[in-house]
Parts: structure tokens; C-alpha cells; sequence
């Protein structure tokens, strides 16, 4: 749909930012034949969407994506920051940069911006409560981190990182039965689960 988007308007910038979106999706959940390609045809898109039209926030969250799975955190960082000037209210577009800063190991800049995209959202989604709890986590804010994800839980009682971070944050307070609980739950979610497949 959005190859036929563009050719019907080749100077329509969003479809090429959210054309590149899909590659990207093919990169990160491992669909791609080939990861390195996927990232590349991602970012060439994005670079194209900003060269029709540099004030759209979304190819700056595209871009900044990338450059994080590419474990460049220093582009990643200025991208999302580009991406929430442009749309300072825009709920996805704030939390994507304080899941950037938290996943590129400053969660304490990243927790004010990730409890704004919260607020900005009236229903959000458990990912960005589970994130947040992740980077109170991070931060050594474990109260609050334990009740971020009993919220995530809430929302979606199958939602397994929301229950790691639970076990784990349990597990510090020498919770045991209630880490037990949830490492139970963990294995009714995903009876293989490891945690070498945990990612960010």
C-alpha cells in the first residue's frame, strides 16, 4: 500500500517515513532475510521522507530507531530529541525518546519524559507503563518500579517483561514468595522462556 502511495504522489514524504517503517519492523522482530539490509532500506527511507519534508517528527522517531537497534546511541539521542521539538505533545513521539535515553543507559533523564507521554496518552499502552517501570528500575526507584508493573500487568495480565521486572524487582526487596509468584507466571506466559532472550 504504500509503494502504491508513492506512486501515485512521489513527493509524499509520510510514505516513504512509514514504507521505511516496515522494513524496520522487518529488522527488529528477525523476519528479514537479511537484518543489515532491512536497516539499511529503513534509514535510506527515512532520509528520503525528510528530504521531501523535514518537519514531520515521524521520520525522526524512524530514524532514531534504527540508529538505537544499531547500538548508536549518540544519533539515536539527537534524532528522538529533533523528533519531540517538532511534536512536543505527540504521546509516541516523547516516549520514544525517553525509551532511547533509558535504553542507552541514562533512564533518569529518560523517566520524566516517558511519565509525559503517560499522561499526554489518556489510555497508554502497557509497553510505554512496562518502560517506564523499567527505567524507575534502572534508576534505583524500585517502589515505583513495582507499581508501574503491576499497572502494565493490569492491562494485559499476559504481558511477560512486565512480569520479569516484576521477579526481578521482587527478588532484590528478598520478595521471595512474590518473585516466586511471578517467575511462575513467567512460565505460564512462556514455558522456554530464558532470559538471554530478553531484550531492551
Amino acid at each position: 500500500m504504500f509503494k502504491e502511495a508513492i506512486a501515485l504522489d512521489s513527493d509524499f514524504g509520510l510514505a516513504y517515513c512509514y514504507f521505511g517503517f516496515c522494513h524496520f519492523a522487518d529488522a527488529m522482530y528477525g523476519w528479514s532475510k537479511s537484518q543489515p539490509k532491512s536497516w539499511q532500506r529503513a534509514l535510506e527511507l527515512a532520509q528520503k521522507a525528510l528530504s521531501l519534508d523535514d518537519s514531520q517528527s515521524h521520520s525522526y522517531d524512524l530514524i532514531s530507531k534504527i540508529y538505537l537497534f544499531q547500538e548508536t546511541h549518540v544519533k539515536a539521542i539527537a534524532n528522538a530529541e529533533q523528533a519531540v521539538e517538532l511534536s512536543p505533545n505527540l504521546a509516541e513521539t516523547v516516549f520514544n525518546w525517553g525509551w532511547i535515553l533509558r535504553c542507552a543507559g541514562r533512564p533518569e533523564e529518560g523517566i520524566p519524559l516517558l511519565e509525559k507521554a503517560i499522561r499526554l496518552d489518556p489510555i497508554p499502552h502497557f509497553i510505554r507503563i512496562d518502560s517506564l517501570g523499567r527505567a524507575y528500575f534502572l534508576s534505583g526507584r524500585y517502589e515505583e518500579a513495582i507499581a508501574a508493573y503491576r499497572k502494565a500487568v493490569d492491562v494485559n495480565p499476559d504481558y511477560l517483561d512486565a512480569h520479569v521486572g516484576l521477579a526481578s524487582t521482587y527478588a532484590i526487596f528478598g520478595r521471595e514468595e512474590e518473585a516466586r509468584t511471578e517467575v511462575a507466571e513467567i512460565l505460564r506466559i512462556e514455558p522456554s522462556f530464558s532470559i538471554k532472550n530478553m531484550r531492551n
